[in-house]
This record gives structure tokens, C-alpha cells and sequence, in this order.
């Protein structure tokens, strides 16, 4: 009912209420008020038991069996799975008399061939009761309304994530990513024991995850000193795997698979998505620095360094206080693909008063010819190991009186046959420093 009044609780004002629609129609003046009053009966309370049930992950007509000392009941109920609760139909079950009754419920078969329904829970007058496969017991005593409520659900898809490596052992990983999902994320793990024979790779969380889109990316193993990794198959049992990406080519040109999204439905077949990879190996640049001639201390630390196109470096420090003039990387650098390199040698830690000459040699190399610095290296695919040896010659000091001119061009020319790497012309040289010498004479 509702009444208008005036200020001071004069009634006035004209209201029409329609209790069978539940609507009240009020005509008010300026300074009016209206209240209103509601009075709502129960429902009546059936005796017995009272079925409901609840779907997750896909709806359709369920069958109810309830079966006790006072005989059997058919029901069904059609959940929508669209977190709505449906009522139970077909026999009355306000007859059953006191005791213990079996409720059994019995979904629509899966589609696809996968996981079956369950029978996740139920709750019977307000306590939770334990299901046994898709039954459940209820007490119910005389005189009394006993409300159930069935929980069934229909699993989604699994998602089983392998992997396989060739050519040698490794770990590697998988990322998974819910596409319209807040951001969630899981990540599964494995390591391969046999080249060629796949592992499961197992992540927490992985076996409970909701119907819908994932993205799946698989993570390479760790480079190393030896090699990296290339991918060389990737696949999901998935009908229609989506790729987020079209084929990108490596390093060495070949076009490899990227991530794929795949798809988890309630009731189909679990996803498996596997994954291969093809270990390469790699090409490694070793370098040495030396020090050849009389025995000689360092004034500071001698260095060589390396610098790639593709950002690889690294440098050789000689310590001026070891006793073994010579060092090497402390590991050598590796590359997967084809590259170039500059050594350069910005300090020889000798003194500026000792006479020395650097060479470099590298191999493999297509002649013996000693090489100067800076130098530079093509790193190619097809070769395993480049040695580059970095050797520095000291003269040494002569106690003799100092000698003819000619004897100092003398001294040298080793280096310059060793620069020039030719014989004919090395002996060329030779006769043009005698006669030299032989005009020095004359004159």
C-alpha cells in the first residue's frame, strides 16, 4: 500500500496499487510526500526433498535418480551453466517418509571423446555432503523440508606440454599465457635425458586451467660455449592452433615456427603441444698473446682486444708479475652465424726502450704469411675453430761495438722476408742491401 500526505501529515494525493504486478502508481503534488509498505509471504515450505543443480563449464538435461525405503523417483533438471541453479522436475518428492535416500545424478555424455562430468559437490540443508562418483546420501527425517543443491562440472581440456631435443641433452622450458585472461601466466619445465626422446615438462598450476584461449611459447635451452639451439618442430594437437606470428627466419636463414595460440573446451580431448630442438653448433674464436725473446719483465700489462659486428668482445690482459708471458681469453667467443672481428693490441706492457716487432698468425689460414695489427678476421659457419696467436719478438741487446749500418738493415730483414712472405722477392731485397753496403765501401 501507499499513501501521499502534505506537510504535516495532511493526506492527499492519489495512489494506485496493483498488488498482482507488484506496482504502485502515486500522483504527487509540490511539498508531497508518498510511503510505501510491503508485505511479502513465504513460499510454502515443500516437505521431503527438494533438488537443485548446478553446472560449470557446459549445461544440458541431467537425470536424477533418488532411490529409499519408500520406493524410486525419476527426475531431470537442464542447468544452462551459466552460474544459475535449476530446479529439479518430474516426480514429487514430498512422498518419500523419513530415512536415508541415494541421489544419483547422471549428465549428458562429454562431446569430443574427452574428460566426463564429475560430480564436484553438494550441499544438503545447509552442511556439505561428500560425493561418492555421482551419488550422494540425504537423511531426511519426518516432518522435515531437506533442500540439496548438486555441483557437476565439466572439466576443459588438459594441456600436456613435451619436450625433445637432438643432438645433445638440455633444459629448456615453456611459457603459457592466458589470452583474455588479467595477465595470469604459468611456465612448465623439463630435461631431456636421450637426444631424440621426449620428456613431459611439468609446471604448478598447469593442470588446473580454465576453458579458453593460452598462448604457448617455447623457451630455448641455455647457448654455451659450445653451441646454441635451433627449433625445429613445434606442434599442438590443438584442431585449429592459431599462430601469432608468421614463420620468422634464424639466424641462418631458415624460416623456424613461432608461438601458437591454442584453444581448451570443456569435454574435448586434452591439448598437447610439442617441441623440438635441433642443437647447432658453434664457431669459436680462441686468441693467444705471447712474448718471445730474451727473458724480460712487463712495465705494465700487456692487451689485446676483440671487437665483433654482431657485439661480441673480449680482451687478453699479460700480467706485468707472472712468470709465464703468455695469456689467452678466458673463454673463447662463440658465433652462430657469420661475422667479422677486429683485434687490435693498444698496449704491448713493454718498455718504450726495448725494441720489439708484433706479429699475429691466424689459423686456419691460407698461407703461412705473419700477419700485423690491427687485423681482422671473417668468422665463417664452416669452420669450428679460429686460433689467432699473437706473438711479440724482443731483439736482443748486443755487446759488440756497433756495427756497420748495413748489419742493422741486416737485422731486419728476417721481419721484412717474414711481411713481404715471398722468396723472390726476399732475395731481391738482399742484393739491393749489398749493393748498398758495397757502395758505402767505395764511397
Amino acid at each position: 500500500s501507499c499513501a501521499a500526505a502534505r506537510p504535516g501529515g495532511v493526506p492527499s494525493g492519489s495512489t494506485a496499487v496493483n498488488l498482482a504486478a507488484g506496482t504502485a502508481e502515486v500522483r504527487l503534488g509540490a511539498g508531497e510526500t508518498t510511503t510505501c509498505t510491503y508485505a511479502f509471504d513465504p513460499p510454502a515450505m515443500r516437505r521431503g526433498l527438494s533438488l537443485q543443480v548446478f553446472s560449470e563449464g557446459g549445461g544440458g538435461r541431467m537425470g536424477i535418480a533418488v532411490a529409499g525405503a519408500g520406493g524410486s523417483w525419476s527426475l531431470a533438471a537442464a542447468p544452462a551453466g551459466d552460474g544459475g541453479a535449476a530446479v529439479a522436475t518430474g516426480a514429487d518428492l514430498a512422498a518419500p517418509g523419513p530415512g536415508t535416500y541415494t541421489v544419483t545424478i547422471t549428465p549428458p555424455p562429454a562431446e569430443g571423446g574427452g574428460e566426463d562430468w564429475r560430480l564436484d559437490g553438494a550441499e544438503c540443508a545447509g552442511a556439505p555432503l561428500s560425493p561418492r562418483n555421482f551419488t550422494i546420501t540425504v537423511p531426511v527425517t519426518a516432518g522435515a523440508t531437506v533442500e540439496c543443491v548438486l555441483r557437476v562440472v565439466l572439466p576443459p581440456a588438459g594441456l600436456g606440454l613435451r619436450l625433445a631435443t637432438m643432438g645433445g641433452r638440455a633444459s629448456a622450458a615453456f611459457s603459457v599465457a592466458a589470452v583474455d585472461g588479467p595477465g595470469t601466466g604459468w611456465s612448465a619445465g623439463a630435461t631431456t635425458a636421450v637426444p631424440g626422446r621426449a620428456v613431459d615438462a611439468g609446471g604448478e598450476g598447469l593442470g588446473s586451467l580454465a576453458a579458453g584461449a593460452y598462448l604457448i611459447t617455447p623457451i630455448a635451452p641455455r647457448v654455451t660455449e659450445r653451441g646454441g639451439w635451433r627449433l625445429a618442430t613445434f606442434d599442438c594437437t590443438d584442431s585449429e592452433p592459431r599462430q601469432l606470428a608468421a614463420m620468422a627466419p634464424d639466424q641462418d636463414g631458415e624460416r623456424v615456427p613461432g608461438p601458437l595460440v591454442v584453444t581448451l573446451r570443456p569435454g574435448a580431448p586434452a591439448v598437447v603441444c610439442a617441441v623440438n630442438w635441433q642443437f647447432i653448433q658453434a664457431t669459436r674464436l680462441r686468441i693467444t698473446l705471447r712474448v718471445d725473446g730474451p727473458p724480460t719483465n712487463l712495465d705494465s700489462p700487456g692487451v689485446v682486444e676483440v671487437r665483433c659486428v654482431d657485439g661480441s668482445a673480449g680482451r687478453v690482459v699479460l700480467s706485468p708479475t707472472g712468470d709465464i708471458l703468455e695469456a689467452s681469453l678466458v673463454s673463447p667467443l662463440s658465433f652462430l652465424a657469420e661475422t667479422q672481428c677486429t683485434i687490435t693490441h693498444p698496449a704491448t706492457g713493454l718498455a718504450d726502450t726495448i725494441q720489439v716487432v708484433t706479429m699475429a698468425r691466424v689459423e686456419p689460414a691460407a698461407g703461412n704469411v705473419p700477419l700485423l695489427l690491427p687485423l681482422t678476421v671473417d668468422i665463417r659457419r664452416d669452420v669450428e675453430d679460429y686460433t689467432v696467436t699473437i706473438v711479440e719478438l724482443i731483439e736482443a741487446p748486443s755487446e759488440s761495438p756497433t756495427p756497420h749500418p748495413v748489419f742493422k738493415t741486416f737485422r731486419s730483414l728476417p721481419y721484412v722476408l717474414a711481411g713481404a712472405g715471398l722468396v723472390g722477392l726476399g732475395a731481391l731485397l738482399l742484393l739491393l742491401l749489398v749493393a748498398r753496403w758495397r757502395r758505402g765501401e767505395d764511397d
